[in-house]
C-alpha cells in the first residue's frame, strides 16, 4: 500500500468516525475520497484546500463540533502525510495552516515546534 493509499484510508476512517460519533455527515468528501485511488484522493484534497474561500461549510461544521483535528486542513499538516503535500508548488500546506490559524486553531506542526 502506498502512502497515498494509506492517506485515503485514513480519511475514510475519519469520515466513519464522524458519522458514528457526530450529527455531521461529510457526504461530498466521503463520495470523492471513496470513489478514487489514493493518488486521486490526494489531488482532490489539494483542490479542496486551495479553493478560494476562507473555509468550506464542512470545515466550519467540524470546528463547531470541536473536531478541528479531523479537518482535512489539520490532517495534511500531520507529519505522516506531509510528504504527500509538502513538495507542491501551490502551497497546500501554507493554505491549510493559514485556514486553521485564521479560525483560531493551532496547526499540528506549530504544536511540534513549540515542544522543541
Amino acid at each position: 500500500m502506498t502512502l497515498a493509499d494509506e492517506f485515503r484510508q485514513s480519511q475514510l476512517d475519519v469520515c466513519a468516525e464522524l458519522i458514528r460519533d457526530t450529527p455531521y455527515r461529510p457526504t461530498r468528501f466521503l463520495h470523492e475520497i471513496g470513489q478514487h485511488t489514493g493518488d486521486e484522493a490526494v489531488e482532490f484534497t489539494c483542490r479542496l484546500i486551495m479553493q478560494p474561500v476562507i473555509s468550506s461549510s464542512g470545515f466550519r461544521r467540524m470546528l463547531a463540533l470541536d473536531r478541528a483535528t479531523q479537518t482535512i486542513e489539520y490532517q495534511v499538516l500531520l507529519e505522516q502525510w506531509r510528504p504527500l503535500f509538502g513538495e507542491r508548488p501551490d502551497d497546500v500546506l501554507d493554505m491549510a495552516r493559514w485556514r486553521l490559524t485564521h479560525h483560531g486553531v493551532t496547526p499540528p506542526d506549530a504544536v511540534v515546534a513549540q515542544r522543541r
